[in-house]
This record gives structure tokens, sequence and C-alpha cells, in this order.
């Protein structure tokens, strides 16, 4: 390890995927995971995307599967956010501030930013997204949604996720 790599920490190992583009290789709690950009249909903008899973290929090259999950969630998307949708205003409705929360139009108040996507070779699927939530096209904050198949398993609300 060089002084630069000492003071600065190691760059992350970047590969190339025909389908993800540029992917980071990195590691945090001891496991690696990939994280890249793609554009996403539905909100017709980027997502941030990181793949993850204990038979993650370390060579980013064996990736047909998330690609097939990934493609999945955007031709299911508005199914999946009138799914979600009850569980987000509950949860927004449990903040002291945000007691009569109604969503009105999911599609202009709240856009995914995220997709935690596993390997799939592991039922059941355990993955997440984000969505910002926006008023008057300013986002307020976003909520985080983690998912074993389509049962939702947890959510928190943060300030904006990232």
């Amino acid at each position: 390890m060089g002084f630069l790599d000492f003071v600065f920490g190691k760059k992350p190992q970047k590969i190339e995927n025909d389908f993800f583009g540029t992917m980071e290789l990195r590691k945090a709690n001891g496991d690696y995971f990939f994280v890249c950009y793609r554009y996403f249909a539905p909100v017709n903008d980027r997502v941030e995307i990181s793949l993850v899973g204990k038979d993650l290929d370390l060579s980013g090259k064996e990736t047909h599967k998330q690609e097939a999950f990934f493609k999945n969630i955007e031709s299911d998307y508005s199914q999946i956010c009138e799914t979600l949708a009850p569980h987000i205003e509950r949860a927004y409705q449990e903040q002291e501030e945000m007691d009569g929360f109604k969503i009105t139009d999911f599609h202009k108040e709240f856009k995914v930013n995220f997709l935690r996507l596993p390997t799939c070779n592991e039922t059941p699927l355990d993955w997440s997204i984000q969505f910002d939530r926006f008023d008057k096209s300013s986002v307020l904050d976003g909520i985080a949604i983690v998912l074993a198949d389509s049962k939702v398993v947890d959510m928190f609300l943060c300030d904006v996720c990232e």
C-alpha cells in the first residue's frame, strides 16, 4: 500500500458491465457489493443501484439475474408503487406532524432514487427501493422500503435518502 492509498484510501475497483455500465466494487462490514447508476424508464432518470449478495460474482460479468430483476421492477413499477402506497402512507401517518398524510398522485409526489438488487440465487428475494418525496417540486425527505419478494419487511423515513 502506497502512502497516498494509506492517507486517502484505495480507489474502488471499476468494472464495465454491458447492462449496468460502470460498476464500482465496494466493501462494507466484510461484504462486497457493486454500486452503479442506470437509466430507469418509469421516472425518465438515472437511479443508483447496488448489487448485493453472498454469492455475488466479483468479476461483474454474471449479472443476468439482476438484469432480469431490474427489468421486472421497471416493467411492474406502477403496480409496485400502487402496492407500496398504503404502507408509505401509514409510515408517514405515524409521524406526529403527518397524521392526515394521504398520497394523491404517487408519481408526482414520489420518485425512486435507489434500488438494492440481490443476486437472485436465494429465496425469498431480499431487495429494497428508496423514494424521494416531493412537494411543489422540492425534495422534502424520503422513505426506504425493504422487501422479501413482494412483502414489506421494514421501512424507514430519512431526511433525503441517499
